[in-house]
């Protein structure tokens, strides 16, 4: 009997050792590659970084008119307004601020735990901890609509954050502090850093970076100037800052996860957390190759045509993004070659006189008519205001009086502001007056109207110059090569970011400062609206189309992964079977054998 027991061990240990064998030789991702997306509560986990879209609502979501290979031929402009109507018309409950409050412990939290994951410093609190965090809006009211209804309730937009670190970001544009000050979370997040920031910029930590790009552009789509959001820089440094984040911290499952959630709770998705690559092609701007996306689009080609720019406003009339050599920028760097446009008119800036005025050139069918007359050297001044020389020697300037330029004035500072997302308005500093398109003349000029209207609005072309990472950009390229933590890998659907934040307590809690590069070499414009009256550009017009069905299901699978698994179990099975019958059925058969002489035996002894 004990040498039975000893053998069937054996046999059991045989196979345990089998099968720990083979699991371990399984590659890890054959496991992370099943992922549930809870409807009711977020499942995803923090910097895990998510590869596919299987298993999510974007198959049921993006349908009809609203797929990939549609939108993403469509003209920076028309991106803009699909993908604001899609947003909008699939928002159908409109929550409250206290909703957000109330939603929490579903929408942020990990792994279905219940607790909640605080923005900036990741820190995982308790609903009960309420007094020592708070409803962040990511677009700072005072940036944007000023209230807590609409986009100032929208939960795709509101998060739950550190009191103190919240406090500290204020109303400050998200950009590179340059290592300015550091701020450490409060009760309860005591210890945890949440960023850096300066007198001008905060700089979230690099695995929080994509998520704010992300959320700032959901709220630029779908609530644009019904929330005040009429800018992308009106809260980013700049557009090539935005899309430097976005590709140093891709998509996680978490804020997939997340998405899902807010999704079953009020109809509609953040796109740009299933398609980043819509942030390079709403800015008129190829997208990088080998960059990491839940849907893998990379390389994608900016459509060149259509009518609105960049992702503008539809205040300053039509204008293409690119248009032959040359490309439009969203924002200046010293030294910029640049033709002036008025996308009203289509008409280039030239300092070519007719009588006293300024000639304007068409390039509604093209820039091949430009000369060295109308392009214009941008040179940044130490007050951050901009002088401009064209190729032939002449400064866009003023004199002591008239409206007309003039090229020996005096007065040749221009400040730039916003006039929506790639335009802008010029003042001239010494005067106080705008340059403007004199329509009724057919000219150039300067004026100070009681309202800023379309003849106002200016956009900036450079001749196109191809980037390091396929991004053919002109004077503001976005930077290239892969992303941080690496391209797409086959059917995983998982794998690690590059920079995480600690899921440990205080006490274990890093204390080191971001170490996130300088975010990039543009200057931006400044974007401080006028003075004048009504000067805001007018909010686009929406296009009556049907809302698409609603997500179903939540399920994501491998097949081949399983198809894996169970060939290894098989395998380990049949491996195990073979130790037992050689370790135990074997030996039992041998002693049937040998029984009748220990009966013998035995009788003898009795």
């Amino acid at each position: 009997m004990k040498n039975s027991f000893k053998r069937i061990g054996a046999g059991m240990l045989a196979l345990c050792m089998v099968l720990a064998i083979v699991f371990t030789a399984l590659p890890t991702d054959v496991f992370a590659a099943t992922i549930t997306y809870s409807s009711s509560s977020n499942s995803g986990t923090r910097d895990e970084i998510c590869i596919s879209l299987d298993g999510t609502g974007a198959a049921d979501y993006y349908t009809s008119s609203y797929t990939f290979d549609t939108l993403s031929q469509q003209s920076s402009d028309q991106l803009l307004q699909s993908l604001r109507t899609l947003m909008t018309s699939t928002h159908t409950k409109i929550t409250s601020y206290d909703n957000c409050r109330d939603y929490a412990t579903r929408t942020d939290c990990e792994n279905e735990d219940g607790r909640v994951i605080l923005l900036y410093t990741s820190y995982s609190a308790t609903r009960s901890q309420y007094n020592g965090w708070n409803r962040e809006h990511v677009w700072p009211q005072s940036l944007g609509g000023g209230n807590t209804s609409g986009g100032g309730a929208d939960l795709h937009h509101v998060r739950p954050s550190d009191a103190g670190v919240n406090s500290s970001r204020g109303n400050k544009k998200y950009g590179d502090s340059n290592n300015g000050t550091e701020k450490y979370g409060t009760n309860p997040a005591t210890g945890y850093l949440g960023g850096t920031y300066n007198s001008t910029y905060f700089e979230p930590l690099d695995n929080v970076k994509g998520d704010v790009a992300r959320i700032c552009l959901y709220v630029y789509v779908r609530w644009g100037s019904a929330w005040g959001a009429d800018s992308i820089t009106e809260v980013f440094q700049s557009v090539d800052v935005l899309l430097e984040w976005m590709e140093l911290d891709p998509v996680d499952t978490w804020e997939m996860g997340r998405n899902e959630v807010v999704e079953n709770i009020q109809g509609n998705r953040n796109v740009f957390i299933d398609y980043p690559e819509y942030a390079w092609l709403l800015f008129g701007r190829d997208v990088p190759e080998g960059i990491t996306t839940p849907s893998d689009n990379d390389g994608v080609t900016a459509n060149p045509g259509g009518n609105g720019g960049s992702g503008g406003s539809s205040s300053g009339g039509s204008s293409s993004g690119n248009t032959g050599n040359y490309t439009q920028v969203s924002s200046l760097k010293d030294g910029d070659k640049v033709v002036i446009v008025n996308p009203g008119s289509n008409m280039a800036l030239s300092s070519a006189k007719t009588g006293f005025y300024n000639v304007g050139v068409d390039v509604s069918t093209g820039f091949g008519s430009i000369s060295g007359t109308e392009i214009f050297t941008a040179k940044k001044n130490s007050d951050g205001t901009w002088t401009f020389t064209s190729g032939d020697g002449k400064k866009l300037a003023l004199a002591d009086e008239y409206n007309s330029l003039n090229d020996t004035g005096t007065h040749d500072k221009w400040e730039l502001t916003s006039a929506g997302t790639n335009q802008f308005y010029m003042k001239n500093v010494g005067r106080g007056v705008y340059l403007d398109w004199y329509a009724d003349k057919s000219n150039w000029s300067t004026y100070n109207p009681d309202t800023l209207d379309a003849n106002y609005v200016l956009t900036f072309y450079t001749e196109k110059t191809t980037s390091s990472g396929g991004s053919s950009s002109g004077g503001s390229s976005s930077s290239g090569g892969s992303s941080s933590g690496g391209s797409s890998s086959g059917g995983s659907t998982t794998t690690t970011k590059p920079a995480t934040q600690p899921a440990t307590q205080p006490s274990t809690q890093a204390t080191q400062p971001s170490t996130a590069p300088s975010t990039g070499t543009s200057t931006p414009v400044t974007t401080t609206p006028p003075t004048s009256s009504n000067g805001a550009p007018a909010p686009m017009a929406t296009n009556s189309v049907p809302a698409p069905t609603l997500p179903k299901g939540d399920e994501q699978s491998n097949p081949n992964s399983w198809i894996l698994i169970v060939i290894l179990v098989a395998i380990a099975l049949i491996g195990g079977g073979v130790a037992v019958y050689f370790l135990v059925i074997r030996p039992k058969k041998v002693k049937s054998v040998t029984e009748p002489e220990n009966e013998e035996t035995n009788d003898n002894n009795e």
